[in-house]
């Protein structure tokens, strides 16, 4: 929970904390029902990350006709693996899905006498694994975080990218990448860095799915429920400076919403001049960070 209900320290892992996102939840859940992958494509904090956390709690995707008994949702931060070689990726990635679904009996890559396993042998210990996770009727639901980082990783050629695409045929395994710029972006990058003339299949597979700022009225409800829960008394005219400055970002919403609450500790609750004029200068010290209220 973050300060006085309003959380600036990282992605909303609680379904209390989240707020809206109604559609795109439904359009993201819809697509992975028909077993369709999806690429979620939107500015830095903008809440990404907090949608896929979002997604894969159970009470949420089980409203959206998936279920608990046959889809798993696995989540990753890319940026675990932005240095790893492919073997380490693909021995790292099945532990993960490891631990998500226990019910496959398949043990990791044994370290060989002490020494590291070829890329060669942990490919193949890959296909067998998810061979497994398909033959438990489970479907898989991949979900890569900051998926630049996987991109950007210099080590990762093209049968990296070919052995996943190919998971999805061969072993029922579903993705959802979540990254600050189109995939279609991405794709030359790393065609560019691979000098690769043509793509991999794995760019191709996907749906996309932007995310963008609130409106204003749903900045507004987001506000007032929070400021509810807070039970902190905030008039309308800082609610519209807020909603001026924010222009919809929900990082800058909860920015906000923290650094009134500690404004109005040891007060009470009444604003005068003074104190709006902490809050105008506290907008225009953080627009000089690197999240900006129009991006």
């Amino acid at each position: 929970m973050g300060n006085h209900s309003f959380i600036t320290d990282g992605p909303i892992r609680t379904e209390e904390d989240f707020f809206g996102r109604t559609a795109e939840t439904k359009r993201v859940l819809g697509r992975l029902r028909r077993d369709q992958h999806v690429s979620i494509v939107g500015p830095r904090k903008i809440g990404k990350s907090s949608l896929l956390h979002h997604i894969s709690r159970p009470s949420v995707f089980e409203a959206h006709r998936l279920t608990r008994t046959w889809h798993r949702f696995v989540y990753i931060c890319c940026c675990d693996l932005a240095n790893l070689t492919p073997a380490e990726c693909h021995t790292e990635i099945a532990r993960r899905v490891k631990q998500e679904i226990p019910e496959v009996v398949s043990l990791l890559p044994p370290d060989v006498a002490g020494s590291v396993p070829t890329p060669e042998y942990c490919s193949e210990y890959c296909r067998r694994f998810f061979r497994e996770v398909a033959r438990t009727g489970l479907r898989c639901i991949l979900m890569l975080d900051d998926f630049e980082s996987l991109i950007q990783n210099s080590c990762l050629d093209r049968d990296f990218l070919d052995l996943w695409r190919s998971m999805n045929s061969m072993h029922e395994v579903v993705y959802v990448v979540a990254s600050t710029e189109p995939l279609s972006v991405l794709e030359e990058r790393w065609r560019g860095q691979w000098q690769e003339v043509e793509s991999s299949p794995f760019f191709n597979i996907f749906f996309g799915q932007d995310l963008g700022p609130f409106s204003q009225d749903e900045s507004r409800a987001f506000l007032q429920q929070r400021f509810q829960f807070a039970r902190l008394s905030v008039p309308d005219l800082v609610v519209d400076l807020i909603l001026h400055w924010a222009q919809g970002h929900p990082h800058c919403l909860q920015s906000a919403g923290a650094f009134i609450g500690d404004l109005l500790q040891g007060t009470r609750g009444e604003w005068d001049e003074r104190m709006i004029q902490q809050l105008r200068d506290h907008f225009a010290d953080f627009s000089q960070s690197d999240i900006s209220p129009k991006k």
